[in-house]
């Protein structure tokens, strides 16, 4: 910086003498615009400087080193933020990284510019500090990482310790660690899930309401899978931030809580009806089939059609008498999403492609003209033959323009898709 400065206030002298030539009259005028500039590109903050690399390169590395020091000297100083989020291991290895690539490339910039010029001093002094500041950083972040490890260790044992003992205790004393605080006794709860404690039942039910998280309580009761848990957990479904809670220990009853969830799915308000509607669809039950058919039926519950569709879906081919009784509802949202479903069960080869067919060209000619273009555009989805005839009728007598279109693309489709057949067939 000394040199820099002393070059500097060398020109700025020089400066200062050819004004004073040039205002004494001792230059003419030509000669004094000559000097002029020459003065001007030779003096280093009139020029005109492009950026260079070795500025941007610079930048990034005082940027990624100051960035990473900071992240150190913040996990030093609050321990517990790289125990909660392991992505932050990640995030901290690539700042390390970031100064040692940085430096790497000063190497190179040091190897081109050794000569004994002001570039060279400056790239010398700032890889001995990046050289310092690297190793600082990835000894701070080796510390803590052989401390971490440790702890983990640490925590192994201690976790194997708490196992033995509450595999040590009976069944009262364990009950009676959830009775005193629940929300922090999960292994007593996780050791009376593995020995099938109905007894627990009960206390498992008052906790749901007792303690601040209820997560493991509901867990338990799902896992138990014991009908006196069922009405707790609808009850605690009220409350919005038990939502998921809720949804996921009912989906471990699985079929058990079939009945009861058919009836909450008849009074319960609406915007609960889609948590149970899914829970439906996941159970796979026989019982379940028919309310999702006649909730996906119900020209009243339209909003509910595409919930009720999905959960129909899972259940493959034993939804499909569902979807094409749709083809006669007085709704068009459901007949246009019978033509989807009837495509995605096509899709997971539930259902054979060219039966798929006859059942989507009957709506090709609907009254309404979204479900034309939904019924012509899952037609060239297909890429069949034997619909090439049923699109090159809708393309001649169509006529909306959009689900003209539609079936324009639709039938250039399936013309392609039979070019390629019978290219196979050649071969």
């Amino acid at each position: 910086m000394f040199i820099y400065n002393k070059l500097y206030m060398r020109q700025l002298v020089g400066l200062g003498f050819e004004v004073k030539s040039i205002a004494s009259g001792d230059l003419d005028a030509s000669s004094a615009t000559i000097l002029l500039e020459q003065t001007y590109k030779s003096f280093p903050l009139l020029a005109p400087q492009k950026i260079k690399p070795q500025i941007i390169i610079r930048s990034l590395f005082w940027a990624s080193t100051i960035l990473a020091c900071f992240i150190a000297l913040w996990i030093l100083a609050t321990p517990e933020v790289m125990d909660m989020n392991r992505t932050l291991h990640l995030v901290f290895g690539m700042f390390i990284l970031g100064p040692g690539i940085f430096a790497v490339s000063f190497v190179l910039g040091y190897i081109i510019n050794s000569r004994k010029n002001i570039t060279a001093a400056i790239y010398k002094r700032d890889l001995f500090v990046g050289i310092i500041l690297f190793g600082i950083v990835a000894s701070i972040y080796g510390v803590k990482h052989s401390r971490d490890e440790n702890k983990r260790q640490q925590i192994i044992i201690d976790r194997n310790y708490v196992l033995a003992k509450m595999r040590a205790q009976s069944e009262a004393e364990l009950i009676q660690r959830v009775v005193d605080n629940p929300r922090h006794n999960h292994s007593a709860i996780r050791e009376l899930v593995r020995r099938k404690s109905k007894k627990a039942v009960p206390v498992f039910i008052k906790c749901l309401h007792k303690a601040i998280f209820p997560r493991s309580c509901a867990e338990a009761l799902g896992k138990l899978k014991d009908t006196r848990g069922i009405p707790a957990l609808i009850k605690l479904r009220q409350e919005s931030r038990h939502k998921f809670t809720v949804k996921n220990a009912l989906r471990l009853y699985g079929s058990v809580a079939v009945p009861a969830i058919i009836r909450e799915l008849k009074r319960t308000k609406a915007y609960h009806r889609i948590d149970y509607i899914s829970l439906l669809g996941d159970s796979k039950d026989v019982r379940a089939l028919k309310v999702l058919g006649e909730l996906y039926l119900d020209p009243d519950h339209v909003v509910y059609d595409s919930e009720a569709a999905s959960a129909l879906k899972k259940f493959g081919k034993a939804s499909i008498p569902y979807f094409l009784k749709a083809r006669d509802s007085t709704n068009w949202s459901t007949r246009k999403s019978m033509i989807w479903n009837v495509w995605m069960l096509v899709v997971d080869k539930h259902l054979d492609r060219k039966k798929s067919i006859n059942y989507i060209v009957v709506l090709i000619n609907d009254p309404d003209r979204r479900v034309r273009a939904e019924a012509v555009r899952i037609l060239g989805f297909l890429k069949a033959t034997s619909e090439i005839s049923y699109l090159r009728k809708s393309l001649e007598t169509e006529s909306d323009p959009d689900v003209k279109k539609e079936s324009s693309s639709a039938y250039y489709s399936a013309e392609l898709g039979k070019g390629f057949l019978h290219c196979g067939k050649r071969n």
